[in-house]
């Protein structure tokens, strides 16, 4: 490599800028005697031109006159060819001197011109008075130490919660009514837990599941198909928040018969249960109502 080859070839003008990439790849592999000799493809993988275009400003560099083929061939083919670079000039020691010593502004000196210098740079200790550590680059060069941030105890509160409803689940899913058919525990499970975020809460439902299961015990439902799916029991329509009281009739202790059309017939009477009250207080205008209805 010549820095003096570049420096020419930096400065030359006039041509074309694909034609100055390949001027300049050329004096970048120049020896002392201005000559180079890299392969197409080297110049393509140098300037990123296409294979063309290369050889194409190949060509226009030799008729301007700033390389010119010397007829020799190298590689293992023999067919890659020498150039010449013409007009490069060679810098003696005075000439880089008085360039580093120029007062031209933009004037830096360049690494290989400080081989031919007896002077030696002055070597400064570390946080020397002369050119102290500045803080940033004490900022740069200490280790980046994040901090150990403890996980918060909200997930554990949340997964807490979300063992205890499964529990409460599985203890209100065990003592539901059995049916005949099927019922999607799962199913069940996602509205259970829709109606906790509703604001609902797990003794709700559970008290919910015990009415119903004594309504179908009472009713002699259980094991049938007109038993509710748990899903929908704890779904939208909130089953769970319903009454389910059992209405009880029976035949009274001493069953009169009544004459009619069929023959006798027993004549019973529903027992009115009123809040608060007794069982046995029946209202003895509704008995001769019945009373009546049963000699018709």
């Amino acid at each position: 490599m010549s820095s003096d080859a570049t420096r020419w070839a930096w400065l030359q003008s006039g041509i074309k800028s694909t034609s100055k990439l390949v001027l300049l790849s050329l004096a970048d592999r120049a020896g002392e005697t201005h000559e180079c000799y890299p392969s197409i493809g080297r110049l393509c993988q140098d300037t990123c031109l296409d294979r063309k275009t290369v050889i194409g400003s190949l060509r226009a560099l030799c008729d301007c006159g700033l390389i010119s083929d010397t007829g020799k061939k190298v590689g293992r083919t023999g067919q890659i060819i020498v150039y010449q670079l013409i007009g490069v000039d060679s810098r003696n020691q005075d000439d880089e001197f008085e360039e580093v010593n120029s007062t031209k502004t933009g004037t830096v000196p360049k690494p290989e011109q400080f081989r031919f210098s007896d002077e030696t740079v002055p070597f400064f200790p570390d946080n020397s008075p002369v050119f102290p550590t500045k803080e940033s680059q004490k900022r740069d060069t200490e280790p980046n130490i994040e901090p150990n941030i403890e996980p918060k105890k909200e997930s554990k509160n949340i997964n807490n919660r979300k063992s205890e409803s499964r529990a409460d689940f599985e203890n209100a899913f065990s003592i539901y009514p059995k049916r005949k058919g099927d019922n999607p525990k799962e199913k069940a499970f996602k509205a259970w837990s829709a109606r906790l975020k509703e604001g609902f809460t797990a003794n709700e439902m559970v008290s919910g599941v015990h009415r119903y299961f004594a309504y179908c015990q009472a009713e002699g439902n259980i094991g049938t198909q007109y038993i509710k799916q748990a899903a929908t029991f704890f779904g939208p329509d909130k089953a769970f928040l319903e009454s389910w009281e059992v209405i009880q009739t029976s035949p009274s202790s001493s069953t009169p018969y009544k004459n009619s059309a069929f023959g006798k017939q027993p004549t019973t009477r529903p027992i009115y249960t009123y809040p608060g009250g007794d069982a046995d207080a029946i209202d003895s205008t509704a008995i001769e109502v019945f009373d009546a209805q049963a000699r018709l």
